[in-house]
């Protein structure tokens, strides 16, 4: 299970490096050479460090601008001439501040948008900016809570609108309401983020690059393809709602597979050790790979499913019938519209 991918408040201090751990990251599991995947989907805690990390970075550039010259330095470059802002991120934002909150008041709701008058953060000014090859973006980072209003009245829909996202009780549950560009905008923050780590560590004078990004349909089919018996469920058997060979039960019984589909029913081998998952990170079934029993990547069939590079939604989720978690399966749906269901996993590689 993943907790915490990087903490903000020691943004450079607890990031093991690349070279320190073997050439391994945090949270994924090594498949090829020069790939590694994330052995879940993205969490709320982990896209949550993402939109905090966007707020604060926001925050300190206001208060830079306005006087508060503790949050950042100045640096000319030499080559250019021209001017950039170092945030400085040991000094604390002390939001409660009456000079400091006037400054940031900007990133409130204004005071007729408010509800019950209460002053929080607009989401719509957590805006991500950063180039996509040659193209500038500014990308809304904020998940889309609205998108829970897709489902049917069945649903607790004013509960997970208003709590799914940031109560700590689904931390460990994968992020939805994010479309594509905010998933690549979160691999290229992510990606930053350690590059910048790994070049100001001291222990590690290899300064080696890496990449964080979706990954290709291709490579997400490779991956499901992992270690499974045949089956066209990845990680699975056959068929996992109805198990017939001894291979197949005692397999199941072994690993504690599970699959989040929208079928009501348990997956039939044995009740003590198979039963349907709930739409937790932490409760998924996890796909062996190298026939090491440690090392699993989880929810590839159910749960959510996932958007890949190119733009395909693939592996069904917890709303999805058995049939559309197939491995090679695609879901029919816009990755720029989020949704309930939909979220994404990322793929690292060492750039040469």
């Amino acid at each position: 299970m993943k907790k915490t991918l990087y903490s903000f408040a020691l943004i450079t201090l607890l990031l093991p490096s690349i070279k320190s751990i073997g050439q391994e990251f945090y949270g994924t599991v090594k498949v090829d050479s020069n790939l590694w995947v994330d052995a879940t989907e993205i969490t709320n805690n982990e896209y949550r460090q993402f939109t905090d990390y966007v707020r604060d970075s926001i925050a300190r550039n206001l208060l830079f601008k306005n006087g508060l010259t503790e949050y950042g330095t100045l640096t000319t470059n030499s080559n250019s001439a021209t001017e950039s802002l170092i945030l400085n991120w040991e000094t604390p934002i002390i939001w409660s501040d009456s000079i400091q909150s006037e400054i940031l008041d900007e990133l409130y709701f204004s005071e007729e948008e408010r509800f019950y008058a209460r002053k929080s953060i607009d989401p719509r000014n957590l805006k991500y900016n950063y180039f996509d090859n040659t193209t500038l973006k500014e990308i809304r980072v904020y998940p889309d809570t609205t998108c829970w209003t897709m489902l049917d009245s069945t649903i607790q829909i004013d509960q997970l609108s208003n709590m799914y996202f940031w109560h700590p009780a689904f931390d460990d549950y994968p992020v939805v309401g994010v479309n594509f560009e905010q998933a690549k905008a979160f691999c290229h923050w992510r990606t930053n983020l350690y590059n910048r780590y790994n070049s100001s560590d001291q222990k590690d004078a290899s300064n080696l690059k890496v990449k964080f990004e979706l990954p290709t349909f291709k490579q997400w089919n490779n991956l499901a393809g992992l270690g499974y018996l045949g089956g066209k469920y990845a990680g699975t058997i056959t068929n996992p709602l109805t198990p017939t060979t001894k291979e197949e039960i005692k397999h199941l019984k072994k690993h504690e597979y599970l699959v989040n589909t929208k079928e009501t029913s348990p997956i039939k081998a044995d009740d003590e050790y198979v039963m349907k998952a709930t739409i937790n990170t932490e409760k998924m079934f996890g796909m062996i790979v190298n026939n090491d029993k440690k090392t699993r990547i989880y929810g590839l069939s159910g749960n959510v499913a996932e958007m890949t590079l190119d733009k395909n939604v693939t592996g069904g989720s917890w709303i999805h019938s058995v049939e559309k978690c197939i491995i090679g399966s695609t879901i029919n749906h816009d990755v720029n519209i989020a949704s309930p269901w939909m979220g994404f996993r990322c793929v690292v590689s060492i750039e040469k």
